[in-house]
């Protein structure tokens, strides 16, 4: 959660300063939060796979 948190703290700031100046907030958007679940979802994977090597030692 806190991965997500650290990309996305900027959600509402950027857009409202960027909305001013006309340009479109989906595309301020979309790019942050697809971003955000992929490094939670890779975080999770390499702390997955390193419990799971270490485990099997």
């Amino acid at each position: 959660l806190h991965i997500s948190i650290g990309i996305n703290h900027s959600m509402v700031e950027d857009p409202a300063l960027l909305a001013a100046l006309g340009l479109n907030i989906f595309w301020m958007w979309v790019p942050k939060l697809i971003m955000a679940i992929v490094a939670v979802h890779t975080y999770r994977s390499i702390r997955y796979l390193k419990n799971k090597l270490l485990s099997s030692n």
